[in-house]
């Protein structure tokens, strides 16, 4: 009974442990960029990189924060990872953001993520559009 007991630990133990592997490590690509409001860098600025209709990206968004010059990092299953490859639309949040940015339905920023490089994204917002 007792062998029996820890033959069935030992098979969840294993069932857990594979289960916690990282689903998208190795599928992701390197994504920084700039976000700017008319020019000017929009500090602490949430980028937020949503699968466009129809994209295969796996359904998994990416994000990232600007810092204090509107450079960003995105992240997807860990910090500065990246994006999957695919369509996304992009979103922008932030202090003097236009509210056409903030929400994927409104926001007509279409960036697509190449597979096996760093892409590098210029995010241009303008006030008024």
């Amino acid at each position: 009974m007792v062998r029996h007991l820890w033959n069935v630990l030992f098979v969840a133990g294993l069932l857990v442990w594979a289960g916690c592997g990282d689903p998208g490590a190795g599928a992701t690509a390197k994504v920084e960029g700039t976000v700017t409001l008319d020019g000017a860098p929009v500090p602490n600025a949430q980028v937020g990189f949503n699968p466009a209709p129809g994209s295969k990206t796996g359904g998994r968004p990416a994000i990232g924060t600007a810092d204090s010059s509107g450079k960003f990092k995105l992240s997807s299953f860990k910090p500065n990872d990246g994006a999957m490859p695919g369509n996304y639309l992009v979103t922008v949040s932030g202090e003097g953001v236009p509210q056409k940015y903030q929400v994927g339905a409104t926001t007509d920023i279409k960036v697509t993520v190449e597979a096996g490089k760093t892409n590098p994204v210029k995010v241009e917002l303008k006030k008024g559009e």
